[in-house]
């Protein structure tokens, strides 16, 4: 363990029947990852907010629609290779694993890791 180190335990997560044991939290750089995607999003959504899709000129709607499925794409490849990492699945794991559990499972690690734990004495979950 490194100095400084805090020894946090991680809390299975249960879909239905199944239970998924997550081998580590979320570490620093992925939780950025993890923001800095979700403020791109965000930043690009704005530009659009007040318009209405039949309004678009055919070059925003080009542009909206190229970024948005790259957006997602790219959302989705960070989502799989956390999940890998912090599951300790291979891929052939991954791609066999329930879209909605896999959806769950990533909510639930984000929220283990970055949600701070009450009566605890340990500084943060």
């Amino acid at each position: 363990m490194l100095v400084g180190e805090c020894n946090l335990t991680v809390e299975p997560i249960i879909i239905g029947e199944k239970t998924f044991t997550l081998k580590r939290r979320l570490q620093w750089g992925e939780v950025n990852e993890i923001r800095d995607a979700a403020n791109k999003l965000m930043s690009f959504s704005e530009k659009y907010k007040d318009k209405k899709v039949e309004d678009l000129t055919q070059e925003d709607f080009a542009e909206l629609s190229k970024k948005l499925l790259s957006s997602q794409t790219s959302e989705q490849q960070l989502m799989a290779n956390i999940l890998i990492k912090c599951l300790g699945y291979a891929q052939e794991q991954l791609n066999e694993l329930d879209y909605q559990d896999a959806v769950i499972i990533f909510n639930e690690l984000y929220t283990q890791s970055t949600t701070p734990k009450k009566k605890s004495s340990q500084p943060y979950a």
